[in-house]
């Protein structure tokens, strides 16, 4: 079976669990855990650079996780489960606070423990076996790591990128109206 004529289930800001005041930063009400369990394989991660450690944020959003502990759920996941493969999109959502490394050069750091899981091809594969048991990256910052979507990623829309149609609608006002994109794309995936 080819990738492409999969629905990939995935989350917007897929570590934000905390917010501020009830006002700002949640996204999910589920840690990465959970959502790989009941069937997530596409991940949203927002990362800053604290003190040359990555953290979880959402915005200005401090969301009280480590990047290596997502990256340990993820990778003992896939070694449990070496049938199935995630795509991260892996994001640089604030500026680095007192760091003295530089994004890229650290989270190529931060997946060198994990290179045996950790796929930096440009593309995904053709299919789903040649996928199996690899996290593949997703980049949306501007350096030459795995699949890149710096350029061409598109905000709170639907979206095609290298043969992925992307649904992140998120500015909504109404959760019907998210309802509604999310069964529009199932409508989309069947006849794509």
């Amino acid at each position: 079976t080819k990738i492409t004529e999969l629905s990939i289930p995935g989350t917007h800001d897929s570590g934000a669990t905390r917010s501020i005041f009830d006002v700002s930063g949640k996204c999910q009400d589920t840690s990465i855990e959970t959502q790989l369990n009941i069937g997530v394989r596409f991940f949203d991660i927002r990362l800053q650079l604290v003190e040359d450690d990555f953290r979880v944020v959402h915005s200005f959003v401090d969301q009280k996780l480590d990047f290596e502990d997502v990256l340990e759920d993820m990778t003992d996941f896939i070694k449990e489960h070496n049938e199935e493969f995630l795509i991260v999109s892996i994001k640089e959502d604030a500026s680095p606070v007192n760091s003295t490394n530089w994004f890229e050069d650290e989270i190529l750091e931060e997946f060198e423990e994990y290179k045996d899981i950790i796929c930096f091809d440009n593309s995904l594969p053709e299919t789903i076996k040649d996928a199996r048991g690899k996290i593949y990256i997703l980049s949306r910052f501007n350096t030459p790591i795995g699949i890149p979507a710096y350029y061409g990623w598109q905000d709170s829309t639907s979206f095609e990128l290298d043969n992925m149609y992307i649904q992140d609608n998120y500015c909504i006002t109404d959760v019907t109206v998210k309802q509604k994109d999310i069964l529009d794309t199932i409508e989309y995936a069947k006849t794509h």
